[in-house]
């Protein structure tokens, strides 16, 4: 069992890393394989819908949802019930949209709702009767928690990003800075982890966890995936402002033997494969 981006969520869990955690530990204690990953940052990412409007509201479709967005009684409910749901992650000021469409791309809620001179309820309504939005929870993380639970054995790192759409102008860092924001915050500038134990959560870690027998670690005899980086050089780049900039000081890469990226610059080469868990490749043609 895995939690990925394991975190405390939203300001009235400011200073509870401390009690999740405990959960785990007691069951890792009872002999439950529980595991958990994070990145550092103090924002997640998802949708507008689901930050915004209740489970009952979207129930039976898109269609369904914009017919409770026209009916009165249900309207007074969703201005109330989309409020609290904003309290939770911080106000409107701390959504900021990532999303294809000019007029929401790279403004926050609150910012677009004073564009269109609508209340916040009204806006989110307006924005989902076209379609769901993508969107950033600013400050959703207490950094507090995040070095607390980045110092704990079972936690690996991870992303929780995939590639952005081509011309999305603002996107989460995290796609493009993780790793290295990790290793660089805690372990360079402000020494609350290690270096072996930073390189261990993002590498033998996750193997272990996955059963690959042949990845993770350098063996003689194991998959040569390999990072080269120059710690006085390493540092994310990325920002919530200006996110798709590559972090700084990694040198040589290598997966499965053949150099991904040498002296800082990429081959060309595409030596990775689909793993199953248990380290077998996934066949293609089967």
């Amino acid at each position: 069992m895995i939690f990925s981006h394991f975190n405390a969520q939203g300001a009235h869990n400011y200073g509870r890393a401390k009690e999740g955690a405990q959960l785990i530990e007691d069951a890792r204690a009872r002999g439950v394989q529980v595991w958990a990953a994070q990145h550092v940052y103090t924002a997640t990412q998802s949708n507008l819908r689901s930050y915004t409007i209740p489970g009952w509201a979207v129930a039976g479709g898109h269609e369904a949802m914009v017919a409770r967005f026209n009916h009165p009684d249900t309207v007074q409910l969703l201005d109330v019930q989309t409020m609290e749901m904003l309290a939770i992650r911080g106000g409107a000021e701390k959504l900021l949209f990532g999303d294809p469409r000019p007029d929401l791309n790279g403004k926050t809620l609150a910012q677009v709702s004073e564009d269109w001179d609508l209340p916040v309820p009204a806006t989110v309504r307006k924005i989902l009767s076209e379609a769901n939005a993508v969107v950033m929870n600013l400050d959703l993380y207490d950094i507090e928690n995040t070095r607390y639970l980045a110092q704990q054995p079972w936690m690996m790192t991870c992303t929780d990003g995939r590639t952005p759409k081509e011309g999305q102008k603002v996107v989460h860092p995290r796609v493009y800075g993780s790793f290295s924001r990790k290793i660089a915050q805690f372990v360079l500038d402000e020494k609350i982890i290690s270096m072996p134990f930073a390189i261990r959560s993002m590498t033998g870690l996750a193997a272990d966890f996955l059963g690959l027998p042949d990845r993770g670690y350098l063996r003689e005899g194991m998959k040569a995936d390999i990072a080269i980086f120059d710690q006085e050089y390493l540092q994310d780049k990325a920002t919530y402002q200006q996110p798709h900039q590559y972090s700084d000081g990694t040198v040589h890469v290598l997966v499965n033997g053949q150099f991904a990226l040498r002296d800082g610059k990429h081959t060309g080469r595409l030596s990775g494969r689909p793993l199953l868990r248990g380290g077998a490749e996934y066949d293609r043609n089967r």
